[in-house]
């Protein structure tokens, strides 16, 4: 039985599907970023580990407006500046970098055991 109700539904299921994809698609790009962040940081400035953490983990969670989230371990304090800026030149998202010698002990500790390992100098990723 057809309601007059069942086009709205149908066009919003459909729209939701499409939407879906558009931040399957986003998310995607914004890993593939990450991971050319991820690298440049190890190879340019030194980091021996950069982990990827917050929503581009979950990727049904990253949405428009959604940044990319990188710790690192090992970049100089004397370069982290220049690390960010050239990060900017990597990526058209909206990013934080956190050095994890400055983060709080709790939140260091999540990162470490929540994050996804990018680069790890040891690997040579």
């Amino acid at each position: 039985m057809q309601t007059d109700w069942d086009p709205y539904i149908k066009a919003w299921i459909e729209k939701t599907r499409g939407q879906k994809e558009k931040n399957t698609s986003l998310a995607e790009r914004a890993c593939q970023q990450a991971k050319a962040m991820a690298r440049v940081l190890g190879k340019e400035f030194g980091a021996r580990k950069v982990y990827l953490f917050g929503s581009l983990l979950y990727p049904e969670r990253f949405l428009p407006g959604s940044d990319i989230d990188l710790a690192v371990e090992g970049v100089s304090p004397d370069v982290f500046l220049k690390a960010e800026c050239r990060m900017e030149a990597l990526t058209d998202f909206p990013f934080d970098l956190v050095d994890l010698r400055e983060a709080s002990p709790s939140f260091a500790k999540a990162i470490r055991s929540e994050g996804k390992v990018l680069y790890a100098a040891e690997q040579g990723q």
